[in-house]
């Protein structure tokens, strides 16, 4: 079933919005949010309310949630959501969804959030990789994205698909890929399918920790830059350490062959490489 919500936006290039008009969808996607008494959703990007409306049952939160905080850029977006009229529950926040501090929010409304989006498809990247930042913030997250970049997120090692978000949203999360959205679906109908994944916090990341966010980023996207190099080459130099025998070792120390690819190593090797290169680094720091 389409809803006629939309009609009176017309739907702005420059913010990549391309408005979900079938309702069927809308159930579903916010149906996949695990939603308990308390909870905050954070709707990111709601536009003209097609999850908004779902999220807010005959005017208050989904399933008993404490708010429903729906972030947004544009204003004439939010003029049309707080003419709807959805209720208490719903807080309308003016914010570019990359400049967010989900951390500020939380400690703000003293609970872990649940994400809910039909991410803008020129944003996503960037966007997908603030979740990393965020990981001990965000509890869940329920994502339309393009098929492509789904893809990418969902892939293990060794496939083509397999990258710099694959890394950084598999450490932090459980991620599962739910249903893909026909294009169809969409006002104006994109050129690009779309598909639906879910994203569960890890309690414990993995079996080892990262020692520096900062320095695991920097390396991941540096090997993602050089994909098809093997990993003495596409990772050397780093961050100072710019004498080839200091990094064979620290190579050796990670368990990790000179030989590998980047789109080899594991989410595990990536920590345990980061860890070790930020052991390094200290030590040359205090020398």
């Amino acid at each position: 079933m389409k809803h006629s919500h939309s009609a009176r936006i017309v739907p702005k290039k420059s913010l990549g919005q391309h408005f979900l008009v079938d309702d069927n969808i809308s159930r579903k996607i916010v149906a996949s949010l695990t939603v308990g008494s308390g909870d905050v959703v954070v709707e990111l990007g709601p536009g003209t309310g097609a999850l908004t409306r779902f999220l807010m049952e005959h005017g208050r939160p989904l399933k008993g949630a404490a708010f429903v905080v729906a972030v947004e850029l544009d204003p004439e977006a939010i003029s049309f959501l707080s003419s709807l009229g959805l209720g208490d529950g719903l807080k309308l926040v003016k914010e570019d969804m990359l400049k967010l501090d989900f951390n500020a929010l939380s400690k703000e409304l003293r609970r872990p959030l649940k994400v809910v989006s039909n991410l803008p498809y020129n944003i996503s990247g960037p966007m997908l990789a603030r979740f990393f930042d965020f990981r001990y913030t965000i509890d869940e997250a329920v994502l339309m994205l393009q098929k492509e970049v789904a893809q990418r997120v969902l892939s293990p090692p060794g496939k083509k698909t397999y990258g710099v978000l694959s890394v950084l949203l598999n450490y932090g999360y459980w991620v599962e890929g739910l249903f893909q959205v026909p294009r169809g679906a969409f006002r104006p109908i994109p050129k690009v399918d779309s598909m639906v994944i879910r994203l569960r916090r890890r309690e414990a990341p993995q079996k080892r920790l990262v020692a520096d966010d900062a320095i695991f980023k920097r390396l991941v996207r540096k090997a993602f830059q050089k994909r098809r190099k093997k990993v003495r080459n596409a990772l050397f130099p780093f961050n100072g350490i710019d004498e080839r025998g200091a990094f064979k070792q620290c190579l050796e120390e990670a368990n990790i062959s000179p030989d590998l690819r980047p789109e080899d190593l594991s989410v595990e090797d990536f920590v345990a490489l980061a860890n070790v290169l930020y052991t390094h680094l200290d030590r040359s720091r205090g020398s």
